[in-house]
């Protein structure tokens, strides 16, 4: 769909840190808690987010974020500035931003939609690459999970954004 500038607003999701930390905490101790055995990656899993572990999923979070802001790229693309770098930086944001230039015709159950989606994501990057390293027969669920919400991301996008054209009929 092809908007004007006037026909744009601008919005952004934020999704906080502490939320995500606090799910992350309940989801790996829940599949920490299936595994019968005492070994190593069942403890370490279940502090996934304490000291020490933390600054990787941090890491992780990080790049979910950016990867769901190049997924979004039509509504958050801000050009480059003459003399901007990249950085490696570790960095603990409270909040990760998504500021979003979108047509007025979305609605706001879109937008906290998203918001769900894009939480929904983070946590599963996050899940994935704890598995990837603990138990990696269960790292395949979660990387279909993110996958699954990517999709549903784009799907709730796209749908939303574009004018419902209707055919015509001579009946």
């Amino acid at each position: 769909m092809r908007c004007d500038a006037a026909e744009n607003v601008y919005t952004e999701i934020r999704v906080k840190r502490s939320e995500l930390l606090a799910d992350l905490r309940s989801l790996a101790y829940a599949e920490a808690d299936k595994e019968s055995d005492e070994s190593h990656a069942k403890h370490q899993l279940m502090d996934i987010c304490e000291d020490g572990n933390v600054e990787r999923v941090t890491r992780k979070l990080n790049l979910a974020a950016s990867e769901l802001k190049e997924k979004l790229y039509p509504y958050t693309k801000k050009p480059i500035e003459e003399g901007m770098t990249g950085k490696s930086d570790y960095v603990e944001p409270e909040e990760y931003v998504f500021e979003m230039k979108v047509p007025n015709t979305m609605s706001v159950t879109t937008l906290e939609h998203v918001t769900l989606l894009i939480h929904e994501y983070m946590t599963a990057k996050v899940m994935e690459d704890s598995m990837m390293r603990l138990y990696p027969g269960y790292a395949v669920k979660w990387q279909a999970a993110g996958e699954k919400v990517i999709q549903a991301i784009g799907a709730a996008i796209n749908r939303r954004l574009r004018p419902m054209k209707r055919k015509l009929s001579v009946f």
